[in-house]
């Protein structure tokens, strides 16, 4: 239970990126081709969490 408290924030940022933007499975073939693709996921996880925050009126 204790461990789940302290992992619990890191690992919801994954969750997100694995089913909002189904980025579980890299099909690209180079790895700089998989660099870029997630850079742009985190790119678009971050602006999704923006908007989540800005509908609860933290931000």
């Amino acid at each position: 239970m204790q461990i789940s408290r302290i992992r619990a924030p890191g690992e919801r940022m994954f969750a997100v990126i694995k089913t909002v933007f189904k980025a579980a499975h890299v099909l690209v073939t180079t790895v700089r081709r998989v660099r870029v693709k997630m850079m742009f996921t985190a790119f678009a996880y971050k602006l999704y969490q923006l908007k989540t925050l800005h509908n609860a009126d933290v931000v």
